[in-house]
């Protein structure tokens, strides 16, 4: 589950970005367009030359360009995550949805990095599912272990055994008795109920004991399961080490990557806005005649790739914690999502994801369908 909820956050957010993307170019064809709406004015005056007016239509050519691989790249990346939250992605019904972000990257998460490694690790290792599986198959090998060296010890078996019975057979008359004396007369046995009775009152108890001592001499195949069950004990104890120290790696990478992030964003912020703060004094240098269009269409661009890159490292920072909360095995708890009745089958509560109708099936806007 983990895994799979990490992957939906990263195509998530990979859509976030790629959204955000046309935004930077639908920027960029703004600027472009009024670059050459700005240098047409002054072509149709007589105060520009002609020549001029043909770099402002290239620069707005390129954006438009930029704009079509943005909403290309909008189009690849939700259709990638909607084979991942969608039951049948290639339904009719979901070819032409458009999946819409609720959240975006714009709020910095909190710096749950911030504490010390050593913590980190030790949550980590109590919470990852693979260290605690790892750990149940040394649990699981000791009692393998402790099985098949019992084996290799003598055996002494105690039983004892406590039996009645009834002995009454078929009924006889008296006329065939011989009396046993002291007695004159003799007794009627009536047989299934008389020999019911002495059944549970213990008239004819039986009594058995037995010791029986069993000492494994040469037993080569206890010897080997023994051997074997040790060996594998050792293994996995290894493959714990390994899972322990991957473990520990993974958070330790989560943390640099979370806190270069936020460097990175720190960075990306800063530049973009002395690119913004390039174009406005060049823009002004140029009003006056100080400038060309060369340097106006040159820092456009290079705005422009600082605006991608900060929103590229945005959401790079929101797309290091979803992998720091995988290497802390925080993904559920963050996302407040229980496996507590995931045996059952029965929810604790019905579920209405967005969208949806109350039976689970895709609601479709009747309004917007009779529009499209």
């Amino acid at each position: 589950m983990i895994t799979s909820i990490t992957s939906v956050g990263s195509a998530y957010w990979g859509l976030v970005f790629a959204r955000g993307n046309v935004d930077v170019a639908r920027e960029e064809i703004a600027l472009a367009d009024k670059t050459y709406s700005d240098n047409k004015k002054q072509v149709d005056v007589g105060t520009l030359a002609p020549l001029e007016i043909v770099q402002a239509e290239a620069q707005v050519a390129t954006a438009q360009q930029a704009l079509i691989v943005a909403r290309t790249t909008v189009l690849q990346d939700q259709l990638t995550l909607l084979s991942l939250i969608a039951k049948d992605p290639n339904s009719p019904v979901l070819r032409t949805v458009e999946i819409i972000p609720t959240d975006n990257a714009d709020v910095a998460p909190p710096e749950v990095e911030k504490l010390p490694l050593e913590d980190l690790i030790k949550e980590a290792i109590t919470k990852r599912p693979d260290v605690l599986q790892a750990g149940l198959q040394i649990k699981g090998d000791d009692i393998n272990v402790r099985a098949t060296k019992n084996a290799l010890l003598p055996v002494l078996t105690l039983s004892a055994e406590y039996v009645t019975e009834g002995l009454a057979g078929n009924s006889i008359t008296s006329t065939g008795c011989v009396p046993v004396p002291p007695a004159t007369t003799c007794q009627i046995i009536s047989g299934l109920p008389t020999a019911l009775n002495q059944l549970f009152t213990g008239a004819y108890p039986e009594y058995n004991a037995a010791i029986n001592l069993t000492i494994p001499i040469r037993n080569r195949a206890a010897h080997a399961n023994s051997a074997i069950a040790l060996l594998s004990k050792r293994s996995d104890e290894a493959t714990y080490s390994q899972i322990v120290n991957n473990a520990a790696i993974n958070v330790h990478n989560a943390q640099i990557t979370l806190e270069q992030a936020r460097i990175t964003l720190a960075a990306a912020s800063e530049t973009r806005d002395l690119d913004q703060q390039t174009l406005d004094a060049e823009q002004k240098k140029y009003q006056v005649g100080a400038s060309t269009l060369f340097n106006i269409v040159s820092d456009q661009n290079t705005l422009a790739a600082a605006e991608s890159a900060e929103v590229r490292a945005r959401v790079n920072l929101v797309e290091g914690k979803v992998n720091f909360d995988r290497a802390m095995a925080r993904t559920l708890e963050v996302y407040n999502i229980s496996i507590a009745n995931a045996k059952s089958g029965q929810p604790s509560k019905d579920m209405l994801i967005p969208g949806t109708s109350i039976t689970g099936q895709l609601f479709v806007d009747p309004v917007k369908q009779t529009r499209s």
